[in-house]
């Protein structure tokens, strides 16, 4: 099977140049758009990438700004809104490397699944964030998202930042993200810890931006419909699986379906079952896409991400 593989750099729509890697087979059964955690960096997700190319997947991933190899201050953006530009306009370059009419979806772990359930809310280019629309979307899958946080700081520490964030945005803090919090097994987690490429800061302007966001983000299941797979680690210490349970309640679509894997941590795409995770993935995307083309013959493309029933 004859893969194309780009590593190279794209240019997002304010001029910044993120690191991207483009894993293409000839004809891929669809693509999958992998966004990466906060402070994390594409290079830790090689295995998720293998799978999927092995199985004839077309699979697109980049360093988001101010993390791994691409440009831009280490944990900090000018807005939250930066972060679902780039998402954007990564979604439309990589719509161009594979066939017209490959399927498109979008996974994300962590923070990276809280942008995702962003873009996907209708009408979000309409807020002034500008930007590249990303065109038809056929499914989004989560992997432990940031929707309920569970690592919180101290209440005088918050208030603190509220106050100094007005006068020195650009402030960068620790995240208070133990790495041990992130992946059950010691080994992997000291691994994580010491990868020069992983960002322990977060300015107080992104802080802020993201806590923002989790206040508004359960609400928007209820504008979402599309196939939809969320993933959780029943033991995650930084992102509540209760969180992402109640957001899948909400989302109106049937074509849902929702995994929480045992003795997990944060990190599932590298934590010890990721085999399990990603064979999960595969069976979810392999449904949607035999649906979607059945269903092609006699519908609407439009209408196909409303069907599929699926069972938590």
């Amino acid at each position: 099977m004859a893969i194309t593989a780009s590593l190279k750099y794209f240019t997002a729509d304010d001029g910044s140049n993120l690191y991207y890697q483009h894993w293409i087979p000839e004809f891929p059964k669809a693509l999958i758009v992998y966004v990466h955690d906060l402070g994390d960096h594409i290079g830790r997700h090689n295995e998720l990438t293998k799978f999927f190319v092995k199985r004839n997947y077309a699979v697109a991933l980049y360093d988001q700004r101010g993390h791994g190899r691409s440009e831009g201050r280490r944990g900090d953006a000018k807005g939250f809104g930066e972060f679902i530009c780039d998402l954007s306009s990564f979604v439309h370059f990589s719509r161009n490397a594979v066939p017209e009419g490959t399927p498109i979806f979008l996974a994300g772990v962590g923070v990276g699944g809280q942008f995702i359930i962003n873009l996907l809310v209708p009408a979000w280019h309409a807020v002034s964030w500008g930007g590249s629309h990303p065109g038809k979307i056929d499914g989004f899958i989560t992997m432990s998202a940031s929707i309920t946080p569970i690592v919180k700081m101290p209440k005088w520490k918050l208030r603190m930042n509220e106050k100094l964030v007005k006068f020195f945005p650009k402030l960068r803090v620790h995240t208070n993200i133990d790495p041990y919090d992130m992946l059950r097994d010691a080994t992997n987690a000291e691994t994580f810890s010491g990868d020069p490429l992983v960002n322990k800061k977060i300015s107080l302007r992104l802080q802020k931006g993201l806590a923002d966001n989790t206040q508004l983000i359960m609400a928007m299941a209820s504008r979402i419909q599309m196939p939809a797979l969320m993933l959780h680690g029943k033991d995650d210490r930084i992102a509540s699986p209760d969180g992402t349970k109640q957001f899948y309640l909400r989302l109106p679509s049937p074509a849902k379906r929702m995994h929480l894997y045992d003795e997990c941590f944060h990190d599932i795409a590298n934590e010890s079952v990721r085999g399990q995770v990603f064979s999960d993935m595969e069976t979810w995307l392999e449904d949607v896409i035999l649906t979607s083309m059945k269903d092609s013959h006699h519908m609407p493309k439009e209408n196909v991400c409303e069907l599929l029933p699926m069972p938590l």
